[in-house]
């Protein structure tokens, strides 16, 4: 369901339904609900103060579940074999915004070390 929501946030998960804002590209959209899904499965109470350390693992650990659904690494490592270097480019092959990209780049990078530069 799309609508204003508080606080400038994409999406918010609430009694298993997803309220995602107005005005998101269909990209952007699909990035958001995995993440508001990854919530559901592994997030647990109601997290939306961010000044709470469990809450802001909380939101990390989905954050980084919906990077590695959307983003696999071995899709990562596919698009470099087909020669596409540039995130804009990975991005759109992939179907997820160049902004989710980065970010599921720094996990992956966090998480295994330097593995390939783009």
């Amino acid at each position: 369901m799309k609508k204003s929501l508080p606080c400038g946030a994409k999406a918010i998960l609430i009694d298993n339904n997803i309220y995602i804002t107005r005005g998101l590209a269909q990209v952007d959209e699909i990035c958001t609900i995995i993440e508001e899904i990854s919530h559901k499965l592994y997030s647990s109470g109601n997290i939306l103060d961010v000044s709470k350390t469990t809450n802001r693992k909380q939101e990390f650990f989905a954050r980084r579940k919906a990077h590695e659904f959307l983003v696999p690494r071995s899709r990562l490592e596919a698009c470099y074999q087909r020669g596409l270097r540039e995130y804009y480019e990975v991005a759109e092959h992939l179907g997820v915004t160049e902004e989710f990209l980065r970010e599921a780049c720094e996990h992956y990078v966090q998480k295994y070390g330097s593995v390939v530069q783009m």
